[in-house]
């Protein structure tokens, strides 16, 4: 799985070239005014039920594109199931419409490798590794898939 997610972001750009997608003020709106919720607890090793919710990467960009990727996931304590998805931009700071990318995403501890939770990762094509950590608080979530990291906040 190495570049795997730079691949999904880069497809996901690329699919952009054709536009499509809609305006995002309506979700800018609602997600505005949602009540803020409470910061979840950070769990043992292994427990995989604080992978569980939404994840948002900031803005990134990618050639003449931008790109934020999502992890929307449930948990139990041995597996976190959903998406990832890649909204492409052809504006920067991930401005206008967008093209979407989503795929399944499954992962499952592994090992703990120093202060990072290894886990076993499967798109539904391939399954390889990553290496995960967490903010003190649980808000922020870092994936390295070979060179590349990528940060996550919880919604």
């Amino acid at each position: 799985m190495k570049h795997k997610l730079l691949l999904i972001a880069l497809a996901a750009t690329l699919s952009a070239c054709g536009g499509g997608g809609g305006d995002d003020s309506t979700t800018a709106a609602s997600a505005q005014s949602a009540a803020p919720q409470p910061a979840p607890t950070v769990t043992v090793a292994g427990d995989m039920t604080k992978y569980a919710g939404t994840w948002t990467s900031v803005c990134m960009t990618q050639g003449q594109q931008t790109v934020r990727m999502s992890l929307v996931l449930t948990a139990t304590q041995k597996s976190a199931t959903g998406r990832m998805v890649a909204d492409a931009y052809n504006q920067a700071n991930c401005g206008g419409p967008s093209a979407q990318l989503s795929i399944p995403f499954n992962a499952s501890f592994a090992e703990m490798s120093g202060n990072a939770e290894k886990l076993s990762v499967s798109d539904g094509f391939e399954t390889g590794a990553m290496l995960a950590t967490f903010s003190a608080d649980g808000r922020s979530l870092t994936l390295v898939d070979g060179e590349d990291t990528f940060a996550f906040t919880k919604n």
